[in-house]
């Protein structure tokens, strides 16, 4: 059984993925690692520098998908993971916004009770509508919601223990936008560590409008639908 397993989406990153793949492939001794990227159907030159990659890269896995959402390339890397016998899976983005030296962080507290250590970005270098609606709107509505309280729910730097990704891929979360966020409310014991966030340079910064609507109204759906589960949840966890 390896240690870990490191999953990472890309859509359209040929600019950064290069990068992205030498960063993350050295963090650990490569023979306890092995980097998993989840090519959600890009249309740039991401498949092909990934696949130059690979041959120079013995621990760099490539599942290549059609273009599904990031929510679904999410959960290709975690049904991959789960199958696959890794003690711990990390999960991060491709957009170079997080920094490869603050795994230690949370790898040195792996052994600590939990089920999840996320990554919390304790400075947010994202435009200001985004911060808002994450610091303010989405932490209100988890608190009312669920009773809950998470600095950064929905955060791509998070470490997983693997018993606990098993359980929850039982509940299909690919079905859901924003996997991470359901996880973050499905799990009972979060480690918080506060991480460091750089702004984008390359790829979509902001979003338009029209996308941050449609991408509220489905995860308020979808807090909706997990809600009327979430009380089913907590009870079978604890049998």
């Amino acid at each position: 059984m390896k240690n870990l397993a490191i999953v990472i989406p890309v859509f359209n990153e040929e600019k950064t993925i290069a990068k992205v793949v030498s960063d993350w492939s050295q963090i650990i001794e490569i023979d306890q690692l092995d980097l998993i990227i989840v090519n959600d159907g890009s249309s740039d030159q991401t498949l092909k520098i990934l696949e130059d990659l690979k041959k120079d890269t013995l621990n760099l896995i490539v599942i290549n998908k059609k273009n599904e959402g990031h929510g679904y390339a999410i959960c290709e890397g975690y049904k991959y993971a789960s199958q696959n016998n890794y003690q711990f899976i990390f999960q991060t983005d491709s957009d170079d916004q997080f920094f490869a030296s603050d795994f230690v962080k949370l790898w040195s507290r792996k052994n600590d009770i939990h089920e999840i250590i996320l990554g919390s970005r304790a400075s947010r270098k994202d435009p200001f509508i985004r911060i808002f609606l994450s610091k303010v709107i989405l932490r209100a509505i988890l608190s009312i919601i669920f009773g809950k309280y998470i600095h950064d729910p929905n955060t791509p730097y998070r470490l997983i223990q693997r018993n606990f990704l098993i359980s929850f891929m039982k509940i299909n979360p690919e079905k859901y936008i924003a996997p991470n966020l359901i996880m973050s409310l499905f799990a009972k014991k979060i480690i918080k560590v506060n991480i460091k966030h750089r702004e984008r340079n390359f790829g979509e910064q902001k979003w338009p409008i029209k996308k941050l609507i449609n991408f509220g109204i489905k995860l308020i759906k979808d807090l909706y639908f997990f809600k009327i589960l979430y009380a089913y949840y907590k009870t079978a966890r604890c049998n």
